[in-house]
């Protein structure tokens, strides 16, 4: 009987503890959004961005002030083939070395305050991470609203209404 228990139990950890360590791991898409104009593009196989701790949980710095707009990251992963995103962080250029932890994320896509210890708090970003969004902005990956408009007029002129 005693046996039993102990197989029982142990399978269970088995089955348990890579589920919780799921839960705080890697997400598989990192939703970028830039704030000025909603443009939005997705980004996969990103393990810098991936690891939930992109910041130093230990440096919390206090609130800044930016003068522009930012860039929302909403990690997450697909449900039902539909995007779900878990939290959210923002990141200003203008405010290298820095992101503010906006926080979880409702399932109505809203911000859940008060939900963990880290919500709406300022923290100094890793270095591989802000190397990596450093190299995305440069990269230009985010679409412009100047390319998606002339792109839009040129199938308008083209391919008609």
């Amino acid at each position: 009987m005693f046996n039993k228990k102990i197989i029982g139990l142990v399978l269970g950890l088995l089955i348990l503890v890579p589920m919780v360590i799921h839960a705080k791991g890697a997400f598989g898409i990192v939703r970028i959004t830039d704030m000025a104009n909603d443009m939005t593009v997705d980004v996969s196989e990103n393990l810098v961005l991936e690891n939930f701790f992109i910041f130093d949980r230990e440096q919390e710095v206090d609130a800044l002030l930016p003068t522009s707009n930012g860039y929302e990251l909403r990690r997450g992963g697909l449900v039902d083939d539909e995007f779900v995103a878990f939290d959210m962080l923002v990141y200003y250029p203008e405010l290298s070395g820095y992101i503010h932890y906006a926080g979880l994320v409702n399932y109505d896509d809203t911000i859940c305050t008060s939900c963990s210890e880290y919500d709406d708090r300022w923290y100094v970003i890793t270095p591989e991470a802000e190397a990596e969004l450093q190299a995305l902005f440069a990269d230009d990956l985010l679409p412009t609203k100047s390319f998606i408009n002339a792109f839009m007029e040129f199938s308008r002129l083209h391919f008609g209404d």
